[in-house]
């Protein structure tokens, strides 16, 4: 990976995303890759919107 989510990136991946993360965090991934408008990073979707992330920090 580039540090940019591409919707190849998240479709390559989807498994680990998935396990690390939830469903969730794999569809809201999916849907910021096609509709952003511009590279997004993978931290920047999961740390906007997948909450099993605010009870690691």
């Amino acid at each position: 990976m580039k540090g940019l989510v591409c919707t190849y990136d998240v479709l390559a991946h989807w498994a680990l995303i998935v396990r690390e993360f939830g469903m969730y965090c794999l569809i809201h991934s999916l849907w910021r890759a096609v509709t952003a408008g511009r590279p997004v990073t993978f931290l920047e979707c999961v740390a906007a919107t997948c909450p099993r992330t605010e009870a690691r920090r």
